[in-house]
């Protein structure tokens, strides 16, 4: 019995402390997944962007390199638009609210181009809402 707990232990999650010391519970072999995205593989850099996400609320250290990384690589609109949030907040970075608007003006244009004519009602309202983020960010430069 206790092998059987002790393997489900340490097969679902591992601790790992951010950079102020707090702990967070993340899958196991994030250890790993570091090192494969070190290494150049792509899908390990996604895995680590996408921790920022998750229900967890662990911070990764390298957040801000990956997400710059992918998002200079592969210019999607959920990539820019998180690169645009860590900028204007700060992470990993020191808050650039000047490249937030940059971002956001960039997903706009995005989601401009991707949108169907006439738009949708989703479509409007999601031109909208970056419109808004747009809004909020020039309030601060």
């Amino acid at each position: 019995m206790f092998r059987m707990m002790q393997k489900f232990w340490n097969t679902e999650t591992e601790m790992v402390q951010d950079k102020e010391g707090k702990s967070f519970m993340v899958g196991k072999g994030y250890t790993k997944l570091v090192q494969r995205a070190e290494r150049g593989n792509e899908e390990a850099q996604y895995q680590i962007v996408s921790l920022y996400n998750s229900d967890s609320g662990y911070v990764p250290e390298d957040l801000f390199k990956w997400t710059k990384h992918l998002a200079d690589i592969k210019k999607t609109e959920d990539l820019i638009l998180q690169l645009a949030e860590l900028y204007e907040k700060g992470i990993g970075t020191k808050p650039m609210p000047s490249k937030a608007l940059s971002c956001y003006e960039t997903v706009y244009n995005i989601a401009a181009s991707q949108s169907s004519y006439p738009p949708t009602p989703e479509q409007k309202e999601h031109l909208a809402s970056i419109r808004m983020l747009i809004k909020e960010v020039r309030k601060k430069i």
